[in-house]
């Protein structure tokens, strides 16, 4: 079957409309960035992500104003109670999530001063609770510690799995909990209002490193394509092809100015992916030129 009839187009003819749309919409692009400037992620600008898991519904009314100056949103399946908390640049190193973490721990979960949260808290301080309680009687001897040490990671790795214990009857049906250990945790331990799945903080100097790096790759890999068809075929191969390049590349940022999204390592994988999506490009075009010249 013959899809196309008549495969010869002049595109040629229309590259004064198509410079001419390029040059419009990286103005337009650049006009964002003067008004907008760069909206720098987290990994570049410094700042903190958390991701919480939430026993009932997320309470976000209580987590903004708690945390005023940062981002809030729900994310995945609505009865999965997940939050993603993204915080601002930080002025200075410190371990910015751990601290935020911390403060909405002693914030919704009143009870972790005198109770530890089973929730919350890891495989170590629950060990040293059972060890120092002993409910099963093992001693005070290293076999005592490693059985305790054995269930504790046994329970943690069941907080994994479910995501977060929403009752008790969850982690006491872990394996290694006897009835004894199970009625201990149900006096001492209770079960906070929220998990961290994960968080992690990027300090101002990390960012401003990251930022550079980033540049530069993008710099230096057109620079080395371009490079590379200059030699392997001839000088004004080798600077179209950085053109191309330079003309994809400030297209992309001119959308992502436009619509003032958020630069991040994910966008300079993207922008790097656009680089070699484009060199492949031209090294087709020069191929193929060259062929038709050499024939």
């Amino acid at each position: 079957m013959q899809i196309f009839v008549n495969s010869k187009y002049d595109f040629v003819k229309w590259r004064f409309y198509a410079v001419s749309f390029s040059l419009i919409f990286m103005l337009l692009g650049f006009g964002a960035y003067l008004k907008h400037g760069i909206n720098w992620g987290i990994d570049f600008a410094g700042g903190a992500t958390i991701s919480l898991r939430f026993k009932d519904p997320v309470p976000m009314d209580r987590l903004r104003a708690d945390l005023a100056v940062a981002s809030i949103q729900q994310y995945g399946k609505a009865e999965l109670n997940s939050v993603l908390i993204r915080l601002p640049e930080l002025k200075k190193e410190t371990d910015y999530a751990g601290q935020v973490v911390a403060k909405l721990n002693a914030d919704l979960n009143p009870q972790t001063t005198t109770k530890l949260d089973l929730n919350f808290h890891g495989k170590d301080r629950l060990t040293e609770l059972l060890y120092s309680a002993d409910p099963d009687a093992k001693g005070t001897t290293p076999a005592a510690r490693d059985y305790y040490r054995n269930i504790a990671q046994n329970i943690v790795t069941r907080r994994s799995e479910l995501g977060i214990f929403t009752n008790m009857s969850q982690l006491t049906s872990a394996p290694g909990v006897t009835t004894r250990i199970a009625g201990f945790l149900n006096d001492k331990c209770f079960l906070g209002a929220f998990n961290v799945l994960d968080q992690e903080t990027v300090g101002p100097q990390v960012g401003h490193d990251l930022q550079q790096k980033a540049i530069l790759a993008v710099i230096l890999s057109t620079l080395a394509m371009g490079l590379y068809l200059w030699i392997r075929f001839d000088l004004m191969f080798g600077a179209s092809a950085i053109v191309c390049i330079i003309h994809d590349v400030l297209m992309s940022l001119a959308f992502l100015m436009m619509i003032n999204g958020e630069f991040s390592l994910n966008i300079v994988a993207a922008l790097l992916l656009i680089v070699g999506f484009s060199i492949m490009t031209r090294w087709s075009c020069t191929t193929a030129s060259a062929r038709t010249a050499a024939s």
